[in-house]
């Protein structure tokens, strides 16, 4: 099973791939920063086994900061948005690398304490929607 959470109110998931391309092209999210971005194309591999290459989202600024994170053949963390208008698009994140462990950061006790629950916006406790 795939993990999910919930980004400021969207849901998303986050995954893996291989970067196969990376253009040099540069475009600008049209947010207050303009955010610059290129694109490029990364091989995912379905939990079924079944293998694509599809589009991402780089940001450039991640890709200038971490050049030997965002070459190809580099494993790479994505998001997946999972609903709205952009659901199945994906965006690039910091290399994939080795997760933390949490048990042993935090503690096994801490991990099941009410510390670790999560209040996003106002109406989302732990990943869930909470109707007021």
């Amino acid at each position: 099973m795939v993990p999910y959470r919930n980004k400021a109110g969207i849901m998303v998931v986050d995954y893996h791939g291989k970067i196969v391309s990376l253009n040099d092209e540069i475009y600008y999210l049209n947010n207050e920063k303009n955010t610059p971005y290129q694109l490029g194309d990364v091989e995912m591999v379905y939990p079924n086994g079944q293998k694509i290459i599809t589009p991402v989202r780089f940001y450039s600024n991640s890709i200038s900061k971490h050049e030997e994170r965002y070459a190809v053949g580099q494993e790479i963390g994505l998001e997946i948005q999972i609903e709205g208008e952009y659901a199945g698009r994906a965006v690039a994140k910091l290399g994939a690398g080795t997760p933390i462990d949490l048990a042993l950061l935090l503690g096994e006790n801490s991990l099941n304490s009410s510390h670790t629950k999560s209040i996003i916006k106002d109406n989302v406790v732990d990943d869930v929607l909470v109707e007021a």
